[in-house]
């Protein structure tokens, strides 16, 4: 999706894209597949599933790849570990909250 709120701000300042980010594309996605009558209700959560799906593995790999280094890096402070942990659950099913709602 080019032209995203958080790939122009990118451009113009180095602003840091948030959570919320990532919703607003999920409301866009849902919107734009729900405005095409051609597809059906079940189709739209099957793609929000899915969508959840694919990013929960790829937070996972995250983890794996990220967390499992630095946690053998002595000296390297827990408060930090669980931060890049809980930033990682941060985005983990961002779609979760259209699950009910489709």
């Amino acid at each position: 999706m080019s032209g995203s709120t958080c790939d122009s701000a990118v451009q113009e300042k180095r602003q840091k894209c948030s959570i919320v980010d990532v919703h607003q594309q999920g409301v866009s996605l849902v919107a734009s597949l729900w405005s095409n009558c051609a597809v059906p209700c079940n189709v739209v959560s099957e793609v929000v599933q899915s969508f959840n799906h694919i990013t929960h593995t790829a937070v996972d790999y995250l983890k794996h790849e990220i967390l499992h280094p630095l946690q053998a890096v002595s000296g390297l402070s827990p408060t930090l570990l669980s931060h890049i942990e809980q930033t990682l659950n941060d985005v983990d099913r961002p779609f979760d909250f259209f699950v009910n709602k489709i």
